[in-house]
């Protein structure tokens, strides 16, 4: 199951936690690529970046869409939390 939680952080930020949950903890999760579609905010222009506190790097995101009310991503996701960071243009 992908959890994906967005956060607002101020007017025009938002911070989005993003995992794959898993039922073997015993395993490592290889990542899997989860295409995602984030509507409600302004995807023109927005910078979008990604952290992983787990390798303490960031992570490529790949944006495929971006338009005034929607923002499509390519997101490598695996079984531990990567902060994934949007912020539109103003």
């Amino acid at each position: 199951m992908f959890a994906f939680l967005p956060f607002q952080v101020n007017a025009h930020k938002f911070v989005i936690p993003y995992y794959v949950m898993t039922r073997d903890i015993r395993r490592d999760l290889a990542a899997e690529k989860i295409t995602v579609t984030v509507k409600g905010l302004f995807g023109n222009c927005a910078k979008v970046t990604a952290y992983d506190p787990l390798v303490d790097r960031r992570k490529e995101i790949r944006v495929l869409a971006s338009n005034d009310g929607l923002l499509e991503l390519e997101v490598a996701a695996t079984d531990h939390l990567v902060r994934l960071e949007v912020e539109e243009a103003h």
